[in-house]
């Protein structure tokens, strides 16, 4: 039996060797594959910002159902990848930030394209605004010029019984420097040039 198990033991011993040379191959091959993860990292950190494109052509689609499958499709891939790379480095002076900058002055460019058309409609309204409480302030002025003109003439012909007057509205001309004395109902003007109150 002590024969045995020293046998047994040996045979162990050589399967625990096999197993060590095993987990080292394997600890060596997951190191070259991190490396080769980090370098692949870094290429595509190096392309800069890619399109949205990139990151959904090829989702969802099988491997065995491209077209690009052969019987030794890695052999074929790295031929690819080999002459992808080769393409690229006729890119290599070209500023990779360019189409990050491109997408953020675009954005920026939109916002304040959508700030102007705000501004825009907010000026319109304000315009349209002044110009009704102007009407409104003319149509007031007018109304209640034409009220106390009216009243103005009752009074005066109760205390002149063989006279007349009336309130006149006082503007400003064209021709020289001249003031005009106009009656209010035969001469409708804007109230913009009105410069005062006359009896006549």
């Amino acid at each position: 039996r002590l024969e045995s198990a020293q046998n047994q033991q040996q045979s162990d011993s050589a399967e625990l060797d096999k197993d060590a040379k095993s987990v080292d191959w394997y600890l060596s091959q997951r190191n070259l594959l991190t490396q080769k993860k980090e370098e692949c990292v870094r290429n595509i950190c190096d392309l800069g910002v890619l399109p949205e494109e990139a990151f959904q052509k090829y989702t969802g689609k099988s491997p065995q159902k491209a077209s690009y499958w052969r019987p030794r499709p890695a052999l074929h891939l790295l031929k690819r990848l080999h002459k992808v790379n080769s393409k690229l480095k006729k890119y290599s002076h070209v500023n990779k930030k360019a189409f990050e900058q491109y997408t953020n002055f675009t954005q920026q460019r939109d916002d304040l394209l959508a700030r102007e058309r705000e501004l825009e409609e907010s000026a319109e309204a304000i315009h349209s605004l002044i110009d009704a409480l102007d009407q409104q302030k003319d149509e007031t002025i007018e109304r209640t010029f034409k009220q106390v003109a009216k009243y103005f003439s009752e009074v005066f012909g109760k205390l002149v019984p063989s006279g007349w007057g009336k309130l006149v509205m006082q503007r400003q001309i064209d021709r020289g420097n001249e003031d005009e004395l106009y009656d209010n109902d035969e001469n409708n003007d804007s109230v913009e040039n009105y410069i005062g109150v006359a009896i006549k």
